[in-house]
């Protein structure tokens, strides 16, 4: 029996969603980029109130963090401070859930007001080198990614993050 799209992804694919599949209690919520798409149960930053990458609120006060079509808005160094800037507001086990168009889909390239561009391996890649950032490690797991869209032209990378430790 299907009774959503992860049941769906399960039979479709043969792969167990794992961990993504667990629930998910709705503490202090933020979306970065809100723009015309607020969330009703998030604090909504957008701008002209708030721009990348510094996000006002305290270290480990936010249990999710929502981010649907803003990163790629983002040139990759802003792009990095904001992830930083997540990671620090982010409690011990929150989430950020990510979404960007994949590249090189025409989604990616058509919006002249996109500065970066991203694949499944993106974040994978940036977590493992060092060198991209001078801060040092991260402190997310990727717990989830996924390539998915309505049609190829519009594809979208999805990825969930959690924070593992301070």
């Amino acid at each position: 029996m299907i009774r959503d799209f992860l049941d769906f992804f399960e039979l479709a694919l043969k792969r167990d969603p794992g961990r993504f599949r667990m629930e998910r209690a709705i503490g202090p919520t933020l979306n970065l980029g809100s723009g015309f798409s607020p969330l009703p149960h998030a604090a909504n930053l957008d701008l002209p109130d708030w721009a990348a990458p510094y996000i006002p609120y305290e270290t480990e006060s936010i249990e999710n963090v929502h981010a649907y079509h803003f990163f790629e808005h983002l040139d990759p160094i802003m792009a990095i401070s904001t992830l930083r800037e997540v990671e620090r507001v982010l409690m011990v086990h929150g989430r950020a859930w990510i979404a960007v168009p994949l590249a090189p889909t025409p989604l990616s390239v058509a919006d002249l007001t996109h500065k970066s561009f991203w694949t499944e391996e993106t974040l994978r890649h940036l977590f493992a080198n060092k060198g991209y950032d001078p801060a040092g490690s991260w402190n997310f797991e990727i717990l989830f990614t996924m390539i998915a869209g309505v049609a190829a032209r519009n594809l979208m990378v999805f990825y969930v993050l959690e924070k593992t430790s301070r």
